[in-house]
């Protein structure tokens, strides 16, 4: 996976910033960064002044100051190398996702925008489980505290039309602490929780799983669906 994204081969394309811009670019594409908290990026000036307007004035000094103060904070090289590693589980673990998705949007009643996927390195791969999205739940513990970020992309998530989906990538430290990193995921459209919300409608009564995890059985026809929705739209996307 390292040697992929140093290679640039097959990289997930990153996105603007502004959540009511399409343009996607590639890896090498031409996307200018706010110059105030480093973090978030736009294809043209028109799109930043949108974006602030939008709430990103609300969270800039906050996410710059943190990142002064956090030695942790992630560089643009470190997210495009979040972005390579949840592309890569997206391609080989989708209906695992998928499944555990639809899971906790049954048990919890919430909307496909509202659910935040986990993906906690084992060591060995990642263990996959999801959440309503409150970060106390399972951020109260981490290394560095994720307060503004959180609250940035949260933001965009709900603004987003249902084509951005929270995840957050855990990797263990030591004295029980963890380091928690936000990847939003960002889709061309609403396809997948327009479909993922379809499918909750349709598991019957009884068969809910418990805080998240596949612990039920979601039965052929199910995941004979979860399978038709992979093949329609993610294997078309890429990843951001």
């Amino acid at each position: 996976m390292l040697e992929a994204h140093e290679s640039g081969d097959r990289l997930p394309m990153p996105a603007c910033d502004n959540v009511e811009c399409d343009k996607f670019v590639s890896a090498n594409g031409d996307l200018k960064r706010c110059s105030c908290c480093e973090s978030v990026y736009y294809c043209s000036a028109d799109c930043q002044r949108l974006d602030w307007r939008r709430g990103h004035r609300k969270t800039c000094a906050a996410i710059r100051s943190h990142s002064l103060e956090n030695p942790d904070f992630l560089t643009s090289r470190d997210r495009s190398f979040l972005r390579t590693i949840v592309h890569k589980i997206y391609k080989t673990q989708a209906l695992n996702i998928f499944l555990v998705q639809l899971g906790v949007m049954k048990e919890s009643l919430i909307l496909p925008t509202e659910c935040v996927t986990i993906l906690k390195y084992t060591g060995a791969n990642f263990d996959i489980t999801s959440s309503p999205a409150n970060p106390e739940l399972y951020l109260h513990n981490s290394a560095i505290p994720v307060g503004p970020m959180w609250q940035d992309q949260l933001s965009r998530a709900l603004a987003s039309n249902h084509r951005i989906h929270l995840h957050v990538i855990v990797f263990p430290r030591a004295q029980e602490q963890m380091l928690a990193k936000i990847v939003p995921v960002r889709r061309p459209n609403a396809a997948v929780w327009d479909g993922l919300h379809a499918l909750v409608q349709e598991m019957p009564e009884g068969k809910e799983p418990h805080k998240g995890r596949r612990e039920w059985s979601a039965g052929p026809e199910i995941v004979a669906k979860v399978e038709a929705l992979i093949r329609a739209t993610i294997a078309k996307d890429e990843v951001y």
